[in-house]
C-alpha cells in the first residue's frame, strides 16, 4: 500500500506553484485515517437519526463505511492525480475499520 503523503507535501500539491493559491488557500487538511472517520461518523449520524430498523450502531457503522467507500471511490474517479495518492490512503483506512 502506499505511504500517506505528510501534510506539507499534499498542500504543496494542492497549491502548486500558484501564488493565488499558496496565500489564498488556507489548507486544514485531514490526515487519512481522520478524513476516513469523519465521512464514517457523517454516513452513520444521518443512519442513527432515522426512524427505522437501522438503529443499530454496527449496522449503522457497517453501512456507513460502505457508503464511505462508495464516496471515496467516486472523488478518488473525479480529481487530479495530485490527490489520488491521498483518497488511495482514505481508502485504505475505511477498509481496516
Amino acid at each position: 500500500m502506499h505511504q500517506p503523503l505528510l501534510i506539507k507535501e499534499l498542500s504543496e500539491k494542492v497549491t502548486g506553484s500558484n501564488p493565488v493559491l499558496t496565500t489564498n488557500l488556507n489548507l486544514s487538511i485531514m490526515i487519512p485515517k481522520e478524513k476516513a472517520q469523519e465521512l464514517v461518523n457523517k454516513f452513520k449520524n444521518i443512519l442513527m437519526d432515522e426512524d427505522t430498523d437501522c438503529g443499530n450502531e454496527i449496522l449503522c457503522t457497517s453501512i456507513a463505511i460502505k457508503n464511505a467507500l462508495i464516496c471515496v471511490d467516486e472523488i478518488f474517479n473525479a480529481t487530479s492525480n495530485n490527490m489520488n495518492n491521498y483518497w488511495l490512503n482514505v481508502r485504505y483506512e475505511l477498509e481496516k475499520m
